[in-house]
């Protein structure tokens, strides 16, 4: 989608959300392709609420610049996020840091590595380390969202599982069973804990299973 705004601008979006609590979680390799073939009936089957869905255009196919526009609103060539290393020493304020500085409590669940970069403002996160088992992996980062819904008003997550099973060559039916599986424990958390979750992918799907696309998706739900 083409706002008609330069990077780093911010977009209108009309729709109103009485939420006043957010989870955004990233789900890594989430484009508009396994969106359209998973996600939408994965969501619609499981909750009562209204959804509201763009079309965003992915703007790099790795997942460090891609994380680092989705929360900074900038093009990769002007944030310059390639690596975690980079994220480290950036001066740019991302989206967490600016609801932190603006009185909205803030955190982070993402693994180790990326999660401690975002310590220069935020008072607290939750760094899970990498391991070979993803799904575990996944498993950590959803407790630590529920851990901390409590205390934190704007919670944002990286999701793994998807990305890591498309790089392995799963089965269809493997992907599917894990994504609607990490998507079933985000709604149910978000739901109980009365947030407004926005899910959203990253990049386009990795991988040799599915055709990919460079829109990725973002999603609102807000639960009743």
């Amino acid at each position: 989608m083409d706002y008609g705004v330069p990077s780093g601008e911010s977009i209108e979006i009309k729709e109103k959300f009485v939420g006043k609590n957010v989870i955004l979680a990233i789900i890594d390799s989430l484009d508009w392709f396994v969106y359209e073939k998973f996600g939408r009936n994965i969501i619609e089957n499981i909750f009562d609420g209204s959804i509201i869905e763009f079309k965003i255009s992915a703007s790099a196919d790795k997942t460090s610049p891609s994380i680092a526009t989705i929360l900074t609103g900038l093009d990769p060539e002007e944030h310059h996020v390639f690596s975690t290393q980079n994220a480290q020493e950036s001066e740019i304020i991302n989206l967490p840091e600016f609801a932190e500085k603006n009185g909205v409590k803030s955190t982070v669940v993402m693994e180790k590595g990326g999660a401690m970069t975002f310590l220069k403002t935020l008072e607290a996160v939750t760094p899970v380390e990498d391991r070979e088992d993803i799904v575990e992996f996944d498993d950590d980062i959803l407790s630590g969202v529920e851990e901390s819904a409590d205390e934190f008003k704007f919670i944002v997550c990286h999701l793994r599982t998807l990305d890591e099973q498309l790089h392995r060559g799963e089965t269809v039916e493997k992907i599917e069973e894990c994504l609607e599986r990490i998507i079933h424990k985000i709604i149910n958390i978000a739901r109980e804990e009365r947030f407004l979750l926005v899910i959203t992918g990253d990049h386009k799907s990795h991988g040799n299973v599915f055709e990919g696309s460079d829109i990725v998706p973002l999603v609102f739900i807000e639960f009743r």
